[in-house]
């Protein structure tokens, strides 16, 4: 498996590079990386980024948090092989601000997932640079890549991760697909079984769980509708009609049963 786990220090801050629009200006102090291949983490001071790039050069995939708008563009600068943001990546930052409409920390994701803190912040990592304590953001920017490769671990087994809401103090899970059917593979037979009429067993993470209930659900259901990224379906176990979110959805597969959707009982009377 050449995966790649990493994550970016930096040697500037936003107000010394002119705002958030300068991120390539910011320079590196620390890469951290956790390699698949070889199960070791490697940390690369800014001049030995060259041996980065040859490491990254041909990976399957590049895995890190915020990775697109943030650690590539203060990387690629140094690259002269490398157009890193063609590389497959999964930036777990970004699938999980797409589902759930707005941002979370890695700590607040590890934290809930995990049950495990960061061990500083990146305002300190600037500090130590200006003191020149490279050694302490290697240890801190490694850390990071731990808890970064823990939690896509956990979303590959689990399916979801974990977060704390704001406002009700409960955990809640957003969905996650990092080792289950592609999602145009799962809509598709989605898609054809609500037109066949054919029923699925689903498996989905619901947002909210019942204390002692698990977030990711197994159901047997019959499609109703399908409307943009949300599906009405009677769903067996509960004996009712339910709605499920797409991006919720896991996993499909077809059994081999039909079933008549009321839209079919309807057009039977004309």
């Amino acid at each position: 498996m050449k995966e790649i786990v990493f994550d970016v220090e930096t040697k500037k801050s936003f107000d010394e590079v002119g705002g958030r629009n300068n991120v390539s200006a910011l320079g590196v102090s620390v890469v951290g990386a956790y390699f698949y291949e070889t199960a070791k983490f490697q940390a690369y001071e800014e001049r030995e980024i060259p041996q980065f790039e040859e490491a990254i050069e041909n990976a399957e995939l590049l895995i890190g948090f915020n990775t697109k708008s943030f650690d590539y563009q203060v990387l690629q600068p140094y690259f002269k092989n490398v157009n890193i943001a063609l590389l497959p990546t999964l930036d777990i930052f970004e699938d999980v601000t797409t589902k759930l409409g707005h941002r979370l920390s890695l700590q607040s994701l590890a934290g809930a997932t995990l049950g495990a803190k960061k061990s500083a912040d990146g305002l300190q990592a600037l500090q130590w640079f200006k003191e020149g304590r490279i050694d302490d953001i290697k240890k801190y920017c490694l850390k990071d890549v731990e808890l970064t490769r823990d939690l896509y671990e956990y979303g590959k087994k689990h399916g979801h991760l974990l977060f704390e809401s704001l406002y009700e103090k409960q955990k809640r899970a957003v969905a996650v697909n990092w080792q289950k059917m592609p999602e145009l593979s799962l809509f598709n037979t989605i898609e054809n079984a609500f037109k066949n009429r054919q029923r699925l067993f689903i498996e989905y993470v619901s947002r909210q769980a019942s204390k002692g209930e698990d977030f990711k659900k197994k159901r047997k259901i019959d499609i109703y509708g399908i409307n943009g990224k949300e599906i009405s379906a009677y769903c067996h176990l509960r004996q009712g009609l339910r709605k499920f979110k797409m991006e919720g959805i896991l996993a499909a597969e077809p059994i081999n049963e039909f079933y008549k959707a009321p839209q079919d009982l309807q057009a039977s009377l004309f």
